[in-house]
């Protein structure tokens, strides 16, 4: 574990890292995506190691969280669009009261000003999570894991 450890969080990390800067200015819903699904897994590999390395990582975990949480906010977003305008060319769309194909183009701009604010959280959310003080002090973290040696009690 003390091996494997910093190695699977520094390769997830990197990954996480430069999934996120190719993202560039276009903030593309498909890219962001990808990249909550890479902070999913940085998340779950950190959290999967906890123990071993008690409150050192929770810093950490919780910005990935945020990050992953608010590009899951987006994706929501993105799909309920795209439900919602697929509805619209449906025979049930057509057939459905002005009022109704009212709301429903009323529901796709809300959803389509929350996306685009999620897209300029982001951008400063992702300057705070690529940090390159708040990396070194996790690379820091991960460096020093010093397991314990076994009891010689245990079995």
């Amino acid at each position: 574990v003390a091996d494997c450890a910093p190695r699977m969080i520094r390769k997830r990390l990197k990954t996480v890292l430069r999934d996120g800067r190719a993202i560039g200015p276009e903030l593309i819903p498909e890219m962001l995506h990808a990249l909550r699904i890479r902070c999913k897994m940085l998340r779950y590999t950190m959290e999967f190691f906890k123990p071993a390395y008690g409150q050192q990582l929770d810093a950490y975990i919780r910005k990935t969280v945020e990050l992953q949480d608010l590009l899951g906010d987006h994706q929501d977003a993105d799909v309920a669009i795209e439900i919602l305008q697929a509805f619209l060319q449906t025979p049930d769309a057509r057939r459905a009261s002005p009022q109704t194909a009212a709301a429903i183009g009323e529901l796709i701009a809300h959803k389509r000003i929350q996306a685009e604010q999620m897209r300029q959280q982001f951008v400063g959310m992702w300057k705070a999570f690529d940090n390159k003080a708040s990396r070194r002090l996790l690379f820091a973290e991960l460096s020093p894991l010093v397991l314990p040696t076994p009891s010689a009690d245990l079995p």
